[in-house]
């Protein structure tokens, strides 16, 4: 998939490896995401600037 600069709009580095994950069209709370450079599970905890940590399944127990 070729993204074109002007397409993005958030660029944000994934906590595990570094690498940037680039993304287009708005970024949301709470969204998940999958770093394609190491296989993280990741999830938006902010977007003005968008920051990523790992994402963890709720627990009840």
């Amino acid at each position: 998939m070729v993204v074109k600069k002007a397409d993005l709009t958030a660029i944000a580095a994934c906590p595990d490896c570094g690498d940037l994950l680039a993304f287009t069209g708005k970024t949301k709370l709470f969204q998940r995401v999958v770093c394609p450079n190491c296989g993280a599970e990741l999830e938006v905890v902010r977007t003005e600037p968008v920051e990523l940590e790992w994402a963890y399944e709720d627990y009840d127990g």
